[in-house]
């Protein structure tokens, strides 16, 4: 299964839709951001235009999809973590 070759780190965010946490991949240890969706009607075909769309753009401030999963109970995706200094507009603190 997808999620058993990752460890999460921690949960960087949290919202009506879902969550999403850091997480490093076991075998090389690199970083990645991991939504994380329950299963409820409705959701899933949310997700999976968010994810159409995101496969279908391409731009330096959108991240790029890595893995798409789905279990019973969850959708995931991986990206590549986009931190505020890899960001190419102006950050506001």
């Amino acid at each position: 299964p997808m999620l058993s070759k990752y460890r999460i780190v921690r949960r960087i965010g949290l919202g009506s839709f879902g969550e999403v946490f850091e997480v490093n991949l076991i075998s090389t240890g690199e970083t990645f951001a991991m939504k994380k969706i329950p299963n409820i009607y409705g959701r899933e075909k949310l997700f999976e235009t968010e994810i159409r769309v995101m496969m279908k753009t391409s731009h330096p401030n959108i991240v790029r999809i890595i893995e798409v999963g789905h279990s019973n109970q969850h959708s995931t995706s991986m990206t590549r973590i986009m931190r505020a200094k890899d960001c190419n507009m102006p950050c506001t603190s």
